[in-house]
């Protein structure tokens, strides 16, 4: 297949993974692009660059795909899915956890499995990974971890099928890659951060995932970043697809910021729009099971045991703070950055970050 070629899905012979149980008759409205050799070549500079993974002929991270519309960034294997994903068969009890990454997905899958199980701490000892499927994950694991990841989290498409009602499903996919029928049916938590702590965060994750491998500066990823060449692309074009539905009654619109200044609104907040009421009692006891230290401590949502090597590159749990990007950012490239946010947003009523 010539680099340039147009990838149209799902007619590819690439990884193999289970059949769909059922497909609905939507027509999946995306194309995918391979990079070309060119961006290969210059991704391949700061990308496995060190580790024993550096030589895989699957190095998720160099073999991308980039979708139109949307310059959404994929591994390649991900259009063998795509489709699956946009017909999955949804249910009216479901719940869809819907981020950009490193917006606060697992602060909030946590937060949101709790509310729809009465704050079960004996059940929450079993992975959040198995209790909450990642939807899209058995397009980005690399093949080398499925010794140490459960085969229910590396087939994330049958795992998700097959877990009982109440579904919590977590995705970075913007809406539009999700079944057209989502908000008629489910409840969406949407949850959304400032692009600079994102980045900065998102950094940080890459050089922690083996599979991902990123050996670069934070310079380096920020260009990535702020060109929607990272992992997921166009972090606009995710966060739009959020905002323009925040109010519709199905979706709730969250902002990790305002997780960080008062949780406790925001666990109401949630038990409010998803219909289930918490004792004052468990109430408490979520915000502290929360709390960035003991979340950090808690190994059912801490996922570096899930890959098979170990890093000294940081935590899966990071430091969960608002604004350290001032502590990565040149006045140069924050005043570039504004720019960019400004660009980016002037056409999305009342946004605005505090920067």
């Amino acid at each position: 297949m010539a680099p340039n070629s147009t990838i149209t899905c799902p007619n590819l012979d690439l990884l193999e993974y289970p059949e769909p149980t059922k497909l609905s008759t939507n027509i999946y409205p995306f194309t995918w692009t391979p990079l070309s050799k060119e961006e290969k070549m210059k991704r391949r500079e700061i990308y496995f660059a060190h580790g024993p993974w550096c030589v895989s002929p699957k190095a998720s991270m160099l073999d991308l795909i980039v979708s139109t519309p949307g310059n959404v960034l994929m591994p390649r294997s991900f259009a063998k899915i795509a489709e699956d994903i946009y017909n999955f068969e949804l249910r009216p009890d479901d719940v869809f956890v819907v981020t950009y990454p490193k917006c606060g997905t697992t602060w909030t899958q946590e937060m949101v499995w709790q509310i729809l199980h009465g704050f079960d701490t004996k059940k929450a000892e079993e992975s959040l990974l198995t209790r909450s499927p990642f939807l899209e994950m058995q397009a980005l694991a690399d093949p080398k971890v499925g010794s140490v990841m459960d085969d229910k989290v590396i087939n994330s498409l049958e795992a998700a099928r097959n877990l009982p009602s109440p579904r919590v499903i977590k995705t970075h996919l913007p809406l539009e890659m999700l079944p057209p029928n989502l908000l008629d049916i489910c409840k969406v938590v949407f949850v959304a951060r400032n692009p600079m702590d994102c980045s900065v965060s998102f950094y940080h994750h890459e050089k922690l995932v083996p599979q991902q491998g990123f050996a670069g500066s934070f310079d380096q990823y920020a260009e990535l970043f702020r060109n929607g060449k990272n992992p997921m692309g166009d972090y606009f074009y995710h966060l739009k697809s959020g905002w323009t539905r925040r109010n519709h009654p199905n979706l709730e619109f969250i902002w990790f910021e305002d997780m960080k200044k008062d949780l406790d609104s925001i666990i109401r907040r949630l038990c409010s729009f998803l219909g289930y009421r918490l004792t004052e009692k468990s109430m408490a006891a979520l915000e502290a099971h929360l709390h960035i230290d003991n979340f950090r401590k808690n190994k059912s949502v801490n996922m570096e045991s899930n890959y098979n090597q170990e890093s000294s590159n940081g935590s899966f749990i990071r430091k969960g703070t608002v604004g350290e990007w001032r502590k990565h950012f040149s006045e140069e490239r924050i005043q570039d950055w504004k720019k960019w946010i400004q660009e980016n947003t002037c056409h999305m009523e009342g946004l605005d970050f505090d920067i």
